[in-house]
């Protein structure tokens, strides 16, 4: 049994976001464990006491994190050593200041609230964590991630699957444009069952038989295949050209993006027509074209994609209603596939109209490489 403790009054005030029991949640998931308790305590020395103590009564190793620091709010070594006045081992910090804590026999694991420099340490941690659970019954995982599919068309495959693999547990975690099925089992033959009859039936959505990205898809398809790409954004602001340069070795096919926000940036760099700009707006078919003509013009990638619509939440017409999104993509000297990025209903914040843009069109650019499937149902002349 493993516990997670995170320690910080800016965890409980909402200051900070917890993104450290997510973090060691995953792994511990990964590596085939399971934690049964996660708790949040504040920087009071009874409450931490008393809480660090009832988890160590309960479960076999204990992670905290937080409360490490030089400040008068770090109380966490303060506290774990009287309550274990022996056996501290010191746990080298490589990135930052604060030494993490070991307590071998007990199963105390004592790591910074920085986020890097927890995850840095943990990786150190990960042998004695297999060493002290060396008696537990693995759990086997295995993660698919899918495109351009919504949860009810999958359901009925893993529920068909459930009752010829009942030893599987099977579970959905949508996203906007993406979802991944993850399967866990005692025994990882039967997962490898499962994954070949998912990934027949959805052979052209199968982005991934891991858990993956949009990006991380096309840019690997992208990799292998030599070829490079550029972007002219509106709406999405470089969210397209920001989501491929944070992955390594992007700069092999990655060429450039301009951002062509305002109307005289589209005449002015990508070479939009005036007149087209005049009479279909700079939201539609026609001006995403342009856009998608100026950027082969001015990269000369061999694929490019072109966006523009309405992000909100004003600006917003009867006729192009806030969520309205033109785009082109395609292979230069090629036809373009231009259209609408499908709406969903959580499609009226700013926010998620462009991350369910970003994330369609780079899906849809990687399916029309990968299996020549155009993103949509006609093409536009």
């Amino acid at each position: 049994m493993i516990e997670i403790i995170s320690i910080g009054d800016e965890l409980l005030n909402g200051s900070t976001l917890n993104t450290n029991a997510k973090y060691l949640a995953s792994q511990i998931f990964d590596m085939g464990y399971h934690v049964a308790h996660m708790t949040t305590l504040p920087d009071d020395d009874d409450i931490l006491f008393a809480g660090i103590e009832k988890a160590l009564s309960r479960s076999k190793i204990v992670i905290t994190t937080g409360g490490l620091g030089p400040t008068l709010d770090d109380k966490t070594e303060e506290i774990v050593t009287k309550l274990l006045p022996d056996g501290l081992k010191k746990l080298d910090n490589t990135i930052g200041s604060a030494s993490g804590l070991l307590f071998e026999d007990q199963g105390l694991i004592v790591l910074p609230g920085v986020p890097r420099e927890m995850e840095a340490m943990w990786q150190s941690v990960q042998p004695y964590v297999k060493e002290r659970l060396a008696s537990e019954i693995l759990t086997y995982h295995k993660k698919i991630t899918l495109c351009h599919l919504p949860e009810l068309s999958v359901d009925p495959t893993l529920r068909e699957l459930k009752k010829t693999l009942p030893a599987i547990d099977f579970g959905i975690y949508p996203s906007y444009g993406t979802l991944i099925v993850r399967m866990s089992a005692l025994k990882p033959d039967v997962l490898e069952k499962a994954t070949d009859v998912i990934t027949a039936k959805f052979s052209t959505q199968v982005m991934a038989l891991c858990a993956c990205k949009a990006e991380e898809a096309l840019h690997t398809l992208l990799i292998e295949e030599k070829k490079t790409l550029s972007f002219a954004e509106s709406c999405t602001g470089g969210s397209l050209a920001s989501r491929i340069t944070a992955l390594a070795d992007a700069s092999t096919y990655f060429l450039g993006s301009v951002v062509s926000y305002s109307n005289s940036a589209k005449e002015q760099i990508l070479g939009v027509s005036k007149q087209t700009l005049e009479t279909h707006g700079a939201v539609s078919e026609e001006i995403a074209r342009e856009m998608l003509e100026g950027v082969f013009e001015k990269f000369g990638s061999d694929y490019a994609i072109s966006v523009t619509g309405i992000a909100g939440p004003s600006g917003g017409t009867k006729e192009k209603p806030v969520g309205t999104v033109w785009v082109a993509l395609g292979k230069k000297g090629e036809k373009p596939h231009i259209g609408l990025v499908p709406k969903t209903k959580s499609a009226h914040k700013r926010e998620t109209i462009i991350e369910i843009t970003a994330t369609f069109v780079l899906s849809s650019l990687w399916r029309l490489i990968k299996y020549g499937i155009p993103p949509f149902e006609e093409d536009h002349d």
